[in-house]
């Protein structure tokens, strides 16, 4: 008769509990951490059996996988998509009536075409059309979740996917495009903030936000993350964009760190989508194809589409108010203005009546509180709304020669930086010196830069997306009756075209931050801005000083930073006596 295994000494029964518990206790603990805990604490109590295997610990540790010991190890989210019960979602009925739209972070670095700069960690936007379970667009963005790649996402649901098949050498194309009647998204403070509800407003879009702690209530996009996931963005992961010399100098490892181009990526993620997800039958959608059920649906309920494409263009920009004068309007430090413009916008805008707002006397200039939209990512110019002729009118840069191809972010690094130097910044002339001396000193930094640093300096003086570059002509069978053309909202609006600002979020979160930034500054402390990866300081050649008593220049520094949140890089110099 066999003899049954015996039960282990409670010796070990105790170390392989201790050894569970230490795995749960920290989130960045590996199985082959606590099994090495394991060992040692057989050690250091004198066993001198046989100690059990690393299989055996791993099965204990996924026996104790509790709903208490994952909230411990991942948080709450982890815990509540393992054991929570899927919860209703959007639900719809013919195409657009309801198009989700979410983000998922990728491992994979992504390197600019033209330039090689890195531009950064991959996270992937798609919208997914909850009728058809169709893919309606995806777009590629860094640096975070942001306002920008949402719009851009968005005005890709809007345009035609003409010539999408010949430029990534598609088996299909791809006609998944229109106007949606709603929009679900995360709550997110900048998808529920002034900007975004302006803009959904003005194109005619519902937005609704998923509920708080509801992941699976956006579940329609899982099936498309999970083929990204597997057949993506990974499978050019062993590529090599660039020389192997100028990725070293980039401070990357091929080996280690899958990395792609932007048109590579794009490409990848195109066939996916199109020839392999939208052509695989849906189980939530009875088997059925996405793509079969796009045009199924289409032909019986229509497809609108807006008809004016760079109408949507000029909606989806971040929301601002300012005062239009005689001289056009200043932003950021900036001046916008065109005579012919800023004078019809005058004549519409300036209140006619005694006792408006505005100055009174009679020969004072006229002036009127105005809505504006505009591009973080695109100084070069301004749309004014006027609500008389329910139109955007542009207000170009009046400096244009230094403008062209910055963000604001980046005139306003310049702009600090030549007020450091106690130079002027008034005239073009002073600008444009200016952003050349920024590109001197970058490329004077950058063979000592790699990583984040070197992508920090590389976005300082480059807007590589701007909201523009997205719109597409609308082309469509006109004879094909499932197309119908629809005008934006913002026509019919019979306001002055301005969004109240909504309830604001994380004050109290932001109060203490600034109480705590304070008191730090106040003891001399480096805030958690400061103390980020990107702080760089140069060894200073030495100079001799001079024999005459005029004493020497005070030793310049450089110091880069970026925020730990938002991605926004930015830099500044100052003296030390």
């Amino acid at each position: 008769m066999a003899e049954h295994p015996t039960r282990m000494d409670e010796v070990v029964e105790e170390a392989i509990t201790f050894a569970v518990a230490y795995y749960y206790d920290r989130r960045a603990t590996k199985r082959r951490d606590a099994y090495v805990k394991l060992r040692s604490r057989l050690d250091e109590v004198g066993y001198q059996g046989a100690p059990p295997s690393e299989e055996t610990l791993g099965l204990r540790i996924g026996a104790a996988a509790t709903y208490e010991n994952i909230l411990r190890k991942f948080g709450a989210l982890t815990a509540k998509a393992r054991f929570k019960g899927v919860g209703k979602g959007p639900h719809a009925d013919r195409p657009l009536e309801c198009v989700v739209i979410d983000a998922t972070p990728s491992d994979v670095l992504i390197v600019d075409d033209r330039t090689g700069a890195i531009l950064g960690t991959a996270i992937v936007y798609v919208a997914v059309d909850v009728a058809t379970r169709s893919v309606l667009a995806w777009y590629i963005g860094f640096g975070g979740e942001t306002l920008a790649s949402v719009f851009r996402l968005v005005m890709r649901i809007l345009m035609p996917k003409t010539g999408l098949k010949a430029l990534h050498g598609l088996l299909n194309d791809h006609a998944v495009f229109g106007l949606p009647t709603q929009i679900v998204l995360d709550n997110a403070t900048a998808q529920v903030g002034r900007s975004f509800v302006d803009a959904m407003t003005a194109i005619g879009i519902d937005a609704e936000w998923a509920p708080v702690g509801s992941p699976t209530y956006k579940s329609v996009c899982e099936r498309l993350h999970w083929t990204i996931k597997s057949k993506g963005l990974h499978s050019i992961g062993g590529a090599k964009p660039l020389p192997r010399q100028q990725m070293a100098a980039l401070g990357i490892d091929p080996e280690v760190t899958a990395v792609a181009t932007l048109g590579d990526a794009d490409r990848v993620l195109a066939s996916i989508i199109v020839d392999d997800y939208q052509r695989a039958p849906h189980d939530g959608i009875g088997e059925v194809a996405p793509a079969a059920a796009w045009d199924r649906l289409t032909k019986i309920h229509g497809q609108p589409y807006v008809a004016d494409p760079s109408r949507v263009a000029e909606e989806l920009g971040t929301y601002g108010e300012a005062l239009l004068t005689r001289q056009g309007v200043r932003f950021r430090n900036l001046r916008f203005h065109d005579q012919n413009t800023t004078t019809d916008l005058l004549l519409d805008l300036v209140p006619k009546k005694r006792g408006g707002p505005g100055r009174k006397g009679k020969l004072s200039s006229g002036t009127a509180k105005v809505k504006m939209k505009w591009d973080p990512e695109d100084a070069s110019r301004i749309l004014v709304w006027n609500g008389i002729r329910k139109e955007y009118a542009i207000l170009p840069n009046v400096d244009p020669r230094f403008s062209e191809g910055l963000s604001f972010e980046s005139c306003e690094i310049i702009r600090r930086y030549v007020i450091a130097q106690g130079e002027e910044f008034e005239s073009e002339a002073d600008r444009i010196r200016g952003r050349a001396r920024v590109l001197d000193l970058i490329d004077s930094l950058s063979p000592g830069l790699k990583g984040k640093r070197l992508t920090a300096a590389r976005r300082i003086t480059s807007a590589p997306d701007p909201l523009g570059r997205h719109v597409m002509e609308m082309v469509v069978d006109e004879t094909n009756g499932s197309f119908i053309p629809v005008g934006l909202a913002s026509a019919e609006r019979l306001d002055d075209g301005t969004t109240e600002p909504g309830r604001r979020r994380g004050a109290q979160k932001a109060s203490r931050t600034a109480k705590a930034t304070r008191a730090r500054k106040a003891a001399g402390q480096p805030t958690p801005e400061h103390a980020f990866d990107a702080v760089l300081k140069p060894t200073p050649t030495p100079v001799p000083l001079p024999l005459t008593t005029t004493p020497a220049p005070p030793a310049l520094e450089v110091e880069w930073r970026q925020n730990t949140k938002s991605g926004a890089v930015s830099f500044s110099r100052y003296f030390e006596e």
